[in-house]
């Protein structure tokens, strides 16, 4: 049985340099060394392009207007019944929003204009109730909400209807202890992101960072396994590990790893590694003990001028976005964001969006775990920032132009961005 376990999580603040290409970064065609996936004999297919960073490099801030032509919001309304405690989550389809609240385990559902629509609320512990909420997929179609929850050997799937949240069925599952889960555009294929979580996995006690499970056979590889001391304590530098493009391509960061890799049909692939050169943490960090790990990063004399958990917010042919944390020389930490155009090779690498097209929010970002929300940074064409008044407010409530009045305790508040240059795939 696994233990009840503390979470922490690095402190960040994120917030966004212009640059020509050529000034900036340097693509480089290689074939690295196949990484041994330690179950079932699998590997990675590893074949990539080499990204150099500088991060001593990013700008401190960057006008919004240099990328962005416009901005909209979607506030999600503020109705006695749908106010949100603590959101963990935000799915953006084509029809609805849907807003994960973790304390009251609880699907909150919108419309494209913020206006609440209803909620999938069935905690108890009676027929077609669930006792916790791990993780919730919402179908591509919307026509169905899946509610994962865990049970040890006894885990399961509740699939409820959408909109009527009605029970179609119980769906046995392998359910790891994992921060996020994804699922391939094949549908059979989950990813989870366990980043360091214990499990105990064939009768193994294992830290892999990820674990595919089949949905047909429930049966489960891991990739990136290792048995690390944790004592049962954790933290997270991101809370999001998973990015899916407008083709529906899966995408996987990995904690004290520069590459990204691409994820399908239960398979991972290695495509483009990060290079800090000697201005980035040293990967073998990732080996010693959760304690270990948190002193040094925890430490505000090491890692100094260090960049570190490189997060791969989006990529397609035409843009790529990238954050990733780094400690300065005051021992503190930042996020930096990367953000290259392929159309016109312009490069973006700052700590700072300011925000000089609205009033509100002063800064923005482009990152897909911000304020603790998970979300995608892209959404029909635009870029999309979920905005936290409480986080983005000093006053109590403030009237601002195209919002009206909002508070500090009002729900989340939804941000398009359309950029200058179109993002979407090419056919």
């Amino acid at each position: 049985m696994l233990v009840k376990t503390k979470i922490h999580t690095l402190p960040m603040y994120s917030k966004i340099a212009m640059m020509t290409l050529k000034e900036y970064t340097k693509l480089l065609g290689v074939v690295f060394f196949v990484v041994a996936a330690v179950s079932c004999s699998q590997k990675l297919d590893v074949l990539e392009d080499i990204l150099v960073l500088d991060p001593e490099a990013a700008l401190e801030n960057l006008p919004l207007s240099e990328l962005a032509k416009e901005i909209r919001y979607v506030p999600l309304e503020n109705h006695p019944e749908s106010m949100l405690v603590n959101v963990q989550e935000i799915i953006i389809r084509k029809n609805y929003l849907y807003a994960v609240d973790r304390i009251l385990k609880a699907v909150f559902v919108f419309d494209h204009q913020g206006k609440y629509i209803g909620k999938l609320t069935r905690l108890g512990e009676g027929p077609g109730e669930y006792q916790n909420m791990q993780h919730v997929l919402v179908d591509e179609d919307e026509s169905f909400i899946d509610v994962f929850e865990f049970r040890s050997g006894r885990s399961r799937i509740l699939r409820f209807s959408n909109l009527d949240f009605e029970l179609l069925e119980e769906i046995s599952v392998f359910l790891p202890q994992a921060n996020s889960l994804r699922k391939d555009q094949s549908g059979r294929w989950y990813y989870f992101s366990a980043q360091q979580l214990d499990n105990e996995i064939n009768d193994q006690y294992t830290n892999a960072d990820l674990i595919v499970v089949d949905g047909e056979s429930m049966k489960p590889t891991l990739f990136f396994e290792k048995r690390i001391e944790t004592e049962g304590s954790y933290y997270t530098a991101n809370s999001e590990s998973f990015s899916i493009n407008d083709k529906g391509d899966l995408f996987f960061s990995r904690m004290f790893d520069n590459c990204f890799y691409h994820l399908s049909e239960g398979g991972v692939s290695s495509f483009l590694t990060v290079d800090f050169g000697e201005k980035g943490l040293d990967p073998s960090l990732g080996l010693k003990s959760t304690r270990e790990q948190m002193e040094f990063l925890y430490s505000k004399e090491e890692g100094r001028g260090l960049a570190s958990f490189p997060v791969l917010n989006f990529y397609n042919e035409k843009f790529l976005a990238i954050t990733y944390n780094y400690k300065d020389s005051g021992g503190h930490f930042h996020v930096h964001q990367f953000l290259k155009f392929n159309s016109n090779a312009m490069v973006v690498h700052t700590r700072n969006f300011i925000n000089d097209l609205t009033s509100f929010p002063e800064t923005l970002y482009i990152c897909s775990y911000s304020n603790g929300i998970n979300h995608p940074v892209y959404f029909n064409g635009d870029l999309v920032e979920v905005v936290s008044p409480a986080y983005a407010m000093k006053e109590s409530q403030v009237d601002i132009p195209g919002l009206g009045t909002v508070g500090r305790e009002d729900n989340p508040i939804l941000v398009f961005i359309t950029p200058k240059i179109p993002l979407e795939s090419g056919d």
